[in-house]
């Protein structure tokens, strides 16, 4: 989405938001960085004293991963071409509550897999599986079921 100007300013500050846990984490501060990650990055201020413990340390033990992703130049790149010659069901999911850019990212894969179903959960952000994972298990089945397009 850096070629949309509806999203540069915002893109531009989230990567200054991940630089900067990227920085943490590669000072050897895995628990500060994830902590930061999800107050500053994925979730708001006071979400990390939210999560149970167990979800805290998965982030942790996660965040050396996510450093070396975003030392991937490629990470932010999708091929679009390529992916269009898959012809197989696919569903497309997007939280009403997500960055802006994620409805741009969901429209832009929309396009090369025109076969997709696109579902927008109803208050949540772009991890819908986590935040809602009833209905997410009910959209999927629905479309492994069908082998085409979910309801």
């Amino acid at each position: 989405m850096a070629d949309d100007p509806g999203s540069g300013p915002l893109l531009a500050e989230t990567g200054r938001r991940l630089a900067s846990v990227v920085d943490r984490l590669r000072a050897g501060e895995p628990l500060a960085g994830a902590r930061q990650f999800v107050e500053e990055v994925a979730f708001g201020p006071g979400e990390w004293e939210r999560m149970p413990d167990r979800v805290r340390e998965t982030f942790r033990v996660n965040a050396p991963t996510f450093a070396d992703e975003q030392g991937d130049p490629g990470w932010a790149e999708l091929d679009l071409a390529g992916l269009s010659g898959y012809t197989g069901p696919a569903l497309l999911t997007k939280g009403s509550e997500s960055p802006p850019w994620f409805a741009g990212i969901v429209g832009r894969l929309s396009g090369a897999l025109p076969q997709a179903a696109t579902y927008t959960f109803e208050g949540a952000g772009h991890i819908p599986h986590v935040t809602h994972p009833t209905e997410y298990v009910r959209r999927v089945t629905a479309l492994g079921a069908l082998g085409r397009r979910a309801p």
